[in-house]
């Protein structure tokens, strides 16, 4: 399992504070779905301007059984490594930890994820 151990501390100091859109592009698809979801809550929590957003692109599917069929499909080139999102089980994960999410599609293996704090849309 992937271990997220950055404190805030970590950051660089002009970083350490609120911004109003946050943005990741084919990156968090490294990391298991239960760390993507700590990621994505401690960045909600500590660094998301009030009424701020989240938002990432990467390897996405609309649910389970769409990835399952792309690993099928793609079985020459996916890589077992990796951890592809599944947009269904990440909306409930994320929503559990208290982030609203929306998603879209975007290609037939790519897909944006939108996240706010619940309650600031």
């Amino acid at each position: 399992m992937t271990k997220c151990w950055m404190r805030l501390s970590d950051w660089p100091v002009e970083l350490q504070r609120s911004f109003d859109r946050v943005v990741s592009a084919y990156v968090l698809h490294e990391f298991n779905l239960e760390t993507k979801v700590r990621l994505l809550h401690r960045i909600a929590a500590h660094h998301l301007a009030a009424g701020g957003r989240i938002v990432v692109a990467d390897i996405a599917f609309p649910n389970f059984e769409a990835r399952a069929q792309a690993s099928q499909h793609w079985s020459d080139s996916w890589d077992a490594d990796e951890f592809y999102w599944a947009a269904d089980e990440a909306g409930a994960a994320c929503a559990r930890a208290g982030l609203q999410v929306t998603y879209k599609q975007v290609s037939s293996c790519g897909g944006v994820f939108t996240f706010t704090n619940k309650g600031t849309g």
